[in-house]
This record gives C-alpha cells, structure tokens and sequence, in this order.
C-alpha cells in the first residue's frame, strides 16, 4: 500500500496546465483580434486559480514495488506510480504496523510530508529498504505537517476568490459583456489584490515554513506544544504515544504530557488522515522503543566492530591493518584468532544503520577476500550509500593502491578540516 498525499508532480501541473493553455490561446485571439480578453482567456485563469483547490490528496492505493539499485519502481498504482531514487531520500524510519507487517516512511526532497509504504512482510520491505540504503533506524528528519497554518487558508481565500472573479468574467465575456462587468470589482481583484496578496502569502509561507508540523530527528521529537512554543522529547523520555480527540500526546515519566493539535483532513494536504496518524503513533512509539532498549535497534555489527578506524589514528596505518585483516583471512585463520568473520564483515556492510568508516573497512576487506561473483555485491551496496561524503569514503577505501587511498583519505579530511574552521 502506497500512502503519497501529494503524488508525482504531474498529478498537481495538469489542471493549470490546461488552465494556461486556454489563457495562451485567450491572448494569441486578444492580440489576433486587437479586443479585449474573451471567455476563453477568463476560463483558463479560473482553471489555473482553481485547479490547486481541486487537486486535493491523493487516497492511498495498493502497487506493486520493484527493487533495483538505488531506486525502486511503484507500478500498478494509476496515479501514484513513480519512480522512488535514494538520493531523493533525506529522511527514513520504519516500524512494525498493528496489523501485522512493516511500515516504511521516506521523507523525500520533493514532497512536504513522508511519502509512506506498507508491506505485507517484513522481507518485502528489506528489499525496498536495501535498495534505497534505508536500515531499520530512523535516519535524517521527516516532516509531518498536523495542521493548516494562517497563511494556508489565507492562500485557499484568495486563490478561491481569484476563481470566482474570472468565472465571472468569463461568463460576462462569453454574453459579449466588456470585462469591467459587475461594476469593474472582478477586473480590480484579478488585477490588483490577486498579485499582491499572492506575494505576500508567499513570502508568509517561506518564513513560517516549520509552523504546524511534527519532526521526527535522529535523538528527539519537535512539535509545538498547547502553548504555542516549540518543545523537543528525547526518544528516551517518552513512555507512551496515543492520539486523543485531534490531539497528538506524548506521555513522559517524570514529566507532564506534551500535546499538540493534529487536524483530521480527507482533502487538504496540511494535516493527517487517519491512516497517518496511526503511522506517526507508530514511529514514534518504535523510535522511543529503540531508544529505551525494549525493541532492538537493528543488527548487531559488534564483532566487525575492531576494523573501524580508532580515534587519531593516521589513515595510511589503518588502511595498513586492514590489508593485514585481509591476508589472515585469506590464509584461512580461524574466528578465534580474529574475533569475527567473513559473514560479519557482510552484515555489517550491508547494515544501513552501520558507522561510514566501519562499512568502507569492511568493504575494502571483502574486496581482498570474496570471490570475484561477489564483488557486485559490494559495487551493488555502495551504489545504495544515500549520503555523498560517506559514499566517498567508502569508495576511496576501496581503492587498490594503499599509497593512493591513504593520499585521498588525507586530502578528504584536510577539506572537512578546511569546513569546519569557516563555519566557526
């Protein structure tokens, strides 16, 4: 099941679309005829002021999801089939659902609110998760907007009035009437308040852009609360997640419960179905779960844990005892003499949740050790690293020469060096 309250951007420019052809060939007959605009001109401009009010969410629907590297395909679901790539994906947390199964949420750099999967098996959504280079643990931010901020249904008035004002003149041009019909007030609107209203709703829009939404980040919860600021909850505070009478409550132990109004919609997209609410109950519980320990935070990757680079140690010399891990395991040593292993440099490859540099270790072991059908396996795991730096690094650690990787090593942490002084 796919939940994409806003879908593919086709879905939301086909209405205006069609509203600014009909304006196009209102103004090719305006300039043809030397008249004024005509009916045709006023029906486009309507279609493009109401066409956003008519194209309200979209409701969820069952497709079906093809896994490739670094994508994965929606087909089958009309209107919401699109293609899902990693680097799209800022943000991503997954959780078991009620009913049985596995919810995923992907927060994307094209949608305002999480794009959100349910699966019926948790393998189905490994997959999907695999190859996007999503783990189990909530990564990045997600944006949920509860609620309709003032500058919303300022932008629904005017646009909504804008509406009316062109049918009316178009209407009014159609009975071979003169545009400044019903008094000139149509003509004026359109004219003069639509432009700047619009403006200023806009620039309102960009600076409030956070208002009225929850974030779920990596250490903590941030919403506004029933007084009006704004109140981050650690993950480990909260003892409890219910939604009550349009309100979303976090319970915590030592502390009052933190609150904040959620708005049930069914056509607008500020604000949650029903649907998305149980999911943002959901995980968050299983993100304050992972936090307290009562629900694994993912795989165990403590037995490759002694290949990632100790702290200050120079790059040439850890890339030095990974070449040295590497010939031990080629020779055949045994678990004991290495405390790991080749199935725990795997795991720990392919754990998304994992540390960067502990991921480029073992990827740079396994490329000394696993046999040439695997190493695709390796290409096919990188290629799925959403972060671009971490990417680097690992592909850098791959590098055969350990003279030119320690050099790259180097040269890259000289720049993050560089970085962080001009932002001090």
């Amino acid at each position: 099941m796919v939940h994409d309250a806003r879908g593919p951007g086709w879905t939301r420019a086909l209405l205006p679309a069609l509203g600014l052809l009909g304006m196009l060939a209102g103004l090719f007959w305006w300039i043809a005829d030397n008249s004024s605009p005509g009916a045709d001109f006023f029906s486009g401009l309507t279609l493009l002021l109401a066409g956003p009010l008519l194209m309200g969410r979209h409701a969820p629907r069952r497709a079906r999801l093809v896994p490739a590297p670094a994508r994965v395909d929606v087909l089958g679901g009309g209107v919401l089939g699109q293609v899902i790539h990693a680097r799209e994906v800022v943000g991503a947390t997954s959780c078991t659902a009620s009913g049985g199964g596995e919810l995923l949420a992907l927060q994307r750099t094209n949608r305002d609110s999480p794009t959100l999967l349910h699966f019926d098996s948790s393998e189905d959504a490994k997959r999907v998760r695999d190859a996007l280079g999503i783990g189990t643990r909530l990564s990045g931010a997600l944006r949920w907007p509860v609620a309709a901020r003032r500058v919303d249904i300022a932008k629904t008035w005017i646009r909504g009035l804008g509406a009316i004002a062109a049918a009316m003149l178009a209407v009014a041009t159609f009975q071979g009437h003169d545009p400044t019909a019903f008094g000139g007030w149509p003509l004026a609107y359109l004219a003069i308040v639509l432009p700047l209203a619009s403006i200023a709703t806009m620039r309102g829009a960009r600076a409030n852009d956070a208002a009225r939404c929850v974030w779920l980040t990596e250490e903590d919860v941030r919403l506004e609360d029933g007084r009006g600021g704004w109140t981050a909850v650690p993950y480990p505070s909260i003892t409890g997640v219910a939604a009550k009478d349009g309100w979303l409550v976090l319970s915590r132990a030592v502390s009052r419960e933190i609150t904040t109004k959620v708005e049930s919609v069914r056509h607008g997209r500020r604000g949650l179905s029903k649907a998305e609410l149980d999911f943002l109950v959901a995980a968050i519980d299983g993100a304050a779960r992972r936090a307290r320990g009562v629900q694994p935070a993912g795989h165990d990757v403590a037995a490759a844990a002694p290949l990632a680079r100790a702290t200050g140690e120079p790059a040439r010399a850890w890339l030095a005892r990974l070449e040295t891990t590497a010939m031990q395991l080629a020779r055949g040593s045994t678990y004991r003499d290495l405390a790991f292993a080749e199935a725990d440099l795997w795991a720990a490859l392919e754990d998304h949740d994992a540390e960067p540099e502990l991921r480029a270790a073992c990827a740079r072991v396994l490329s000394r050790v696993a046999k040439a059908s695997e190493l695709a396996r390796i290409d096919a795991v990188v290629a799925t690293v959403r972060d671009d730096d971490a990417r680097t690094r690992i592909r850098v650690a791959l590098e055969p020469d350990l003279d030119r990787a320690a050099h790259q090593l180097e040269e890259l942490e000289e720049l993050d060096a560089h970085s962080g002084e001009r932002f001090l």
